[in-house]
């Protein structure tokens, strides 16, 4: 936990397994920075932010 606000952006395949992507800033409890590219072809039911992992 040595950096709070480092967050993994990791892509859900539905079939238990989960792959990381694109890593991203925690600026608050509820908003990230993260590259754009990171979330071309994403969606918000196959894309999790892991934090302190």
């Amino acid at each position: 936990n040595e950096y709070p606000w480092v967050v993994a952006l990791v892509y859900n395949l539905g079939n238990g397994t989960k792959v990381h992507f694109c890593g991203g800033t925690l600026f608050s409890s509820r908003y990230i920075l993260t590259a754009a590219h990171c979330l071309e072809g994403k969606t918000p039911e196959t894309t999790e932010v892991w934090l302190n992992q």
